[in-house]
């Protein structure tokens, strides 16, 4: 895979060539890493992958020549009838300095590409600890 780059100094666009899994596209919010040098991916899972809750990934920009994505492995100690899902249609945003990304609001993703009416709204907040 590869990632574009855009130098705010000189103003020019170039690409870089990345290793790993790459995140899925669909619904995909990327937040940084303050200090860390890293990006987070907050992507839906693909319609052929099953898990709790959305992919997380990140993309360690310091990794020569490529940049690397790896997956987040997630764990959830909450009430089993309370696992958020895959979500899509969602919010989230970095709090870089404490290290924490929150996840808000969405649909429901189903098994089928269907997002839109009559899937359920979704109203609990989700928060990753990356500090």
């Amino acid at each position: 895979g590869e990632v574009e780059l855009f130098d705010l100094k000189s103003r020019i666009w170039s690409r870089r060539a990345t290793c790993g899994e790459e995140p899925f596209e669909q619904n995909c919010q990327v937040h940084p890493l303050d200090g860390a040098m890293k990006l987070v991916a907050v992507s839906k899972r693909e319609p052929s992958e099953c898990g709790l809750f959305n992919r997380l990934d990140v993309l360690d920009v310091r990794t020569e020549p490529m940049m690397t994505w790896s997956r987040v492995s997630l764990e959830w100690f909450g009430d089993y009838t309370m696992i958020p899902g895959t979500r899509v249609c969602f919010s989230s945003a970095m709090d870089s300095s404490a290290g924490l990304l929150y996840i808000f609001g969405g649909r429901q993703q189903g098994n089928s590409d269907d997002e839109g009416e009559g899937a359920e709204l979704l109203s609990t907040l989700i928060v990753a600890n990356f500090s």
